[in-house]
């Protein structure tokens, strides 16, 4: 693969809705596969301390990765998809947080996003790649084989893009609250 495409993947990368490169039902896929790989005490629910026990840490983390993976960082257009969104709202299951929730939320665990937010853009990277370099770019249904990698994948630093756009979503919260 030449150096030209690769930087096309990149400058894609770093501002594409991610559900352009695959179905939305895989990338729904990937991203709860993904939260359920993550470790960490804070994903346990905990009903005296995660949002009166309503919001599960899951849920939140897995609703956030999905609208920033899809470029849509405001917790106000968030709260909006939830109702009216029918992906959002499945992932939410039939839980509505406020943008107040998401905004406090994205604030208490930020490098839990983060994760997260890397892991699915890495993995729906190396996908892109696998499709472009595959035999018959028309194939939407094969599976990329577990474990491919592409080489070029190394050439991007996908914590630096998830960082990116947490901070366009914090940026946007900010405007937002200006006003």
């Amino acid at each position: 693969m030449n150096n030209l495409m690769l930087q096309h993947f990149d400058d894609d990368l770093r501002s594409a809705d991610v559900s352009s490169w695959m179905s939305n039902r895989d990338l729904v896929s990937l991203i709860l596969d993904v939260v359920q790989t993550i470790e960490s005490p804070k994903l346990d629910p905990n009903p005296a301390v995660d949002f009166n026990g309503i919001l599960r840490p899951r849920m939140m983390v897995t609703v956030l990765s999905y609208c920033y993976a899809t470029g849509m960082y405001s917790s106000q257009e968030i709260e909006s998809a939830i109702v009216k969104n029918e992906t959002v709202r499945y992932l939410c299951a039939r839980t509505y947080p406020t943008w107040q929730d998401l905004l406090r939320f994205r604030r208490q665990h930020k490098e839990l996003i983060h994760e997260a937010l890397s892991k699915v853009l890495q993995t729906a990277y190396d996908f892109r790649l696998w499709l472009a370099a595959s035999p018959d770019p028309e194939c939407r249904v094969c599976e990329m084989p577990s474990g491919t990698q592409h080489e070029a994948s190394a050439t991007i630093n996908v914590s630096e893009i998830a960082h990116h756009r947490i901070k366009s979503a914090v940026f946007l919260d900010s405007v937002m609250l200006d006003d």
